[in-house]
């Protein structure tokens, strides 16, 4: 696989709550990824959905973050929107990371926090070069794990059709995903009467083109459309 482009990073060390890091802690080893990313993904997620003065103090009333500090190295659009947020809302900025991401990890389902049996699956298969684009696109961008959103596409299900992509060549991709996740796509593809890599290629798709697609890019995309 090759390297990500990362970019230009910011280190910054954050505070979390003592039920977020359990859950950060389990979330990651359930889906073979680094607990930075879990904490970027959250922070992702909660700037999103918008975050006010109001809804942050609110939030402050009722998350109590511990006095140590979880180091991360942090992709420069995201440093960026926090220092405007923490201008704005004239906090600290390890404070206001990890109220927002102990938030997200302390309202997640039950079923996402529990710690789901089994090691990771080293997968190495086939993948459509516009599908292998986006998602190396979409990792760089976002600082994520390859193998983190394939696992999520897969979660994330198949596309109601198929898939409409230009002729070409397969490139080779290797990940990890958990060995439940690997077992369920390994079920549908047999159900479904198809390989595994078109299964998962269909999945990835869904995650960028489907109704119900869980990864977008920032800027306007003429290909995740």
């Amino acid at each position: 696989m090759p390297r990500l482009n990362r970019g230009e990073t910011m280190r910054v060390s954050v505070k979390l709550s003592s039920e977020a890091k359990i859950r950060i802690m389990t979330t990651a080893k359930n889906l073979s990824v680094s607990q930075a990313s879990m904490i970027m993904y959250a922070l992702s997620e909660q700037f999103k959905k918008g975050i006010t003065q109001e809804q942050l103090l609110n939030i402050e009333n009722k998350i109590i973050l511990e006095h140590g500090h979880f180091p991360i190295s942090m992709p420069k659009h995201l440093a960026d929107k926090v220092e405007q947020y923490i201008n704005d809302f004239d906090m600290k900025k390890g404070a206001f990371i990890g109220l927002l991401v102990s938030d997200y990890f302390e309202n997640l389902p039950l079923d996402v926090q529990t710690e789901t049996a089994g090691e990771s699956k080293k997968l190495s298969l086939p993948v459509h070069k516009e599908l292998k684009d986006l998602l190396y696109r979409y990792a760089e961008e976002k600082y994520q794990n390859v193998g983190w959103m394939i696992t999520q596409s897969i979660e994330n299900g198949k596309y109601e059709g198929i898939p409409k992509m230009q002729e070409s060549e397969r490139e080779l991709i290797s990940y990890n995903v958990p060995s439940h996740i690997y077992e369920r796509a390994l079920e549908q593809s047999s159900a479904l009467g198809v390989t595994l890599h078109f299964y998962i290629e269909s999945c990835i798709y869904n995650a960028f083109m489907g109704d119900n697609r869980i990864f977008e890019f920032n800027d306007y995309c003429d290909d995740c459309q």
